[in-house]
């Protein structure tokens, strides 16, 4: 019965939902069922003696683990010194038939509220100073774990997709199957979440969540006031309660939603501050990434580019510039089609915990944290300003026509033959209208005669941004001076993925070749070089498809799929 009201709500049949449920952890019910009244039996056999097993959903680079319940228990035991050691599992249950649970000595315990008091029990901890800080601890524990809790679900709902998606990626779903399985999962989830948060703490339209969430954060910095925890000087069990409900709120940094606003306002830095503090006593992420590590999250590159994106391009340009270098393990490439930032595009880096967004941003947030000297004049950002808009919109005219040998390029080894032609003709044609309408939005809509007209050798539009650019370059060796700076590393990510594949050639390859443009093309040359010689990619070899085709061996039918699908998550700048 529940799976027939289930399936009506999705839209698909009870097999076909069970299978999917599984892939993205969502197994809680249904397991129960399969399970039924089977005895207890320790997962960990071969335990060592006062080492906490921890049963727990998986984490991400930003948090230890995605439910609050999970982190609530680690925090706990660094905080008293307990040896711990994290079994990530999405199937797993405990007794109680939820995740937590731990096992410790041979003995199973669950539910994070009976394990901290197990393991208060166990080691002979005291958890606060005296019975009347207990007291007014359990009563700020139980208004973070149960009425904050269920709020914050509420304020979740809207973005909870991007959760699922997350936990379909990490569970060994086809990175295709992936945006299918974080709306589905996203409506299921979403509406178990709604229902939970309503029956605990009322139904509530958006306004009003919103205004008792703000409330609870109040009344959180008040208790807070101007010590160094929530209940003194030194941290106890009800800082690591809010640890998990607030580390667990940013395990998906793209996954946006009310608590980031309030978090992030003037209002509640205090309060931001503290979790902060908590974080670092803790040390819960001590294993999750390496502190100054910029994690570039971009489009793959091809044996010629490190990127097909230029805007990737230019982020590991200006990285490497500034010796943040892929040799120094300063820098590391994470090739992505599916995932995306806070603006819904790539490229996004990850760094010290924190996701920014926009290549322009990034750069200015990399100059900032790591104080970087570096060129970002009026002249500089002006030329960059060119560049990424106008001369960008024009090179993506230009490679219209080119969209079909392009996808060729990058289905060839990926796409059964007797598919090839209607992959590339219906992606081509779905690129190509893309491209119209991003280059539409920045330099204005043109009928194809104009456009046209526009990429013709009498083209003055075109040709007059390069030719700017050569006479601002002059006789120097870079576009300001004789030192390399923030705007040739834009003018590098646009001319390298215009030269991602060899065998595509456009009216810019035209230009660059002829005399007239000779200094232009050296100096890309020069660029490239300066940047401590980019690497190129060797032929998509670490992007979604072949990890695919390498794993779950599919039929033709679904590598055609999944490339379709793909196409429909990719920026516009890939072509």
């Amino acid at each position: 019965m529940f799976y027939d009201k289930v399936s009506q709500m999705l839209g698909c049949d009870c097999c076909c939902l069970s299978s999917f449920i599984y892939l993205v952890g969502l197994l809680t019910i249904a397991k129960k069922k399969i399970k039924g009244n089977k005895p207890l039996e320790l997962q960990e056999k071969n335990f060592k003696k006062d080492v906490v097993y921890l049963y727990q959903f998986p984490g991400t680079p930003t948090a230890s683990s995605m439910s609050p319940f999970c982190i609530k228990i680690e925090a706990f035991c660094r905080l008293h010194g307990i040896k711990i050691e994290r079994r990530n599992t999405f199937a797993g249950r405990g007794s109680n038939n939820l995740l937590p649970f731990i096992e410790l000595n041979g003995v199973q315990h669950s539910d994070s509220q009976l394990i901290i008091r197990r393991l208060t029990q166990i080691f002979t901890l005291k958890n606060y100073l005296d019975d009347h800080i207990a007291a007014i601890g359990h009563a700020v524990d139980r208004l973070i774990d149960n009425h904050t809790f269920n709020l914050m679900l509420l304020a979740k709902v809207p973005v909870i997709d991007k959760f699922v998606g997350a936990i379909a990626a990490s569970n060994g779903v086809p990175s295709f199957l992936v945006p299918i399985a974080a709306i589905l999962g996203g409506k299921y989830m979403g509406k178990k979440m709604g229902g939970r948060a309503a029956i605990s703490v009322g139904k509530f339209k958006e306004p009003e969540y919103k205004e008792l969430l703000r409330n609870d954060f109040t009344q959180l910095q008040t208790i807070l006031g101007k010590k160094k925890f929530l209940l003194g000087e030194e941290p106890t069990l009800v800082d690591c309660t809010a640890l998990g409900q607030f580390g667990a709120a940013n395990a998906i940094p793209s996954a946006r939603f009310y608590v980031h606003d309030l978090i992030d306002s003037s209002e509640f830095a205090p309060l931001k501050e503290y979790i902060k503090r908590v974080l670092m006593t803790v040390k819960l992420l001590e294993n999750n990434y390496k502190e100054d590590l910029v994690y570039l999250f971009q489009f793959p590159g091809t044996p010629y580019a490190p990127s097909v994106s230029p805007y990737c391009i230019k982020v590991e340009a200006f990285c490497r510039l500034h010796d943040l270098k892929f040799e120094a393990g300063l820098f590391q490439r994470r090739n992505t089609f599916s995932e995306h930032g806070q603006n819904n595009k790539v490229p996004f880096i990850e760094l010290n915990g924190e996701q920014y967004c926009d290549s322009q941003i990034i750069i200015k947030r990399l100059i900032q944290i790591f104080k970087l000297k570096a060129y970002l004049d009026e002249q500089g950002e002006g030329i960059g300003r060119m560049l990424d808009n106008h001369t960008s919109s024009l090179l993506m005219i230009a490679k219209k026509a080119e969209v079909k040998n392009i996808l060729t390029t990058i289905s060839a080894d990926k796409v059964p033959s007797v598919f090839l032609p209607l992959v590339t003709s219906l992606g081509g044609w779905y690129r190509a209208k893309q491209m119209g309408k991003r280059a539409a939005a920045s330099i204005g809509s043109f009928t194809e005669s104009e456009y046209n007209e526009l990429l013709s050798s009498h083209s003055i539009t075109f040709i007059n941004d390069l030719t700017q650019l050569q006479n601002i370059l002059g006789s120097k060796s870079f576009l300001l001076g004789d030192e390399p700076t923030v705007a040739d590393c834009t003018a590098l990510g646009h001319f390298g993925s215009a030269c991602a594949f060899d065998k595509t050639r456009f009216y810019l390859h035209d230009l660059l070749d002829s005399t007239e443009f000779a200094p232009l093309k050296q100096y890309v040359e020069r660029v490239k070089i300066q940047k401590a010689h980019l690497r190129a990619e060797s032929a998509f070899s670490r992007n979604p498809f072949d990890l695919f085709v390498l794993l779950y061996s599919p039929s033709p039918l679904h590598s055609l799929i999944h490339f379709l699908c793909s196409l429909v998550f990719l920026d516009t700048s890939l072509v």
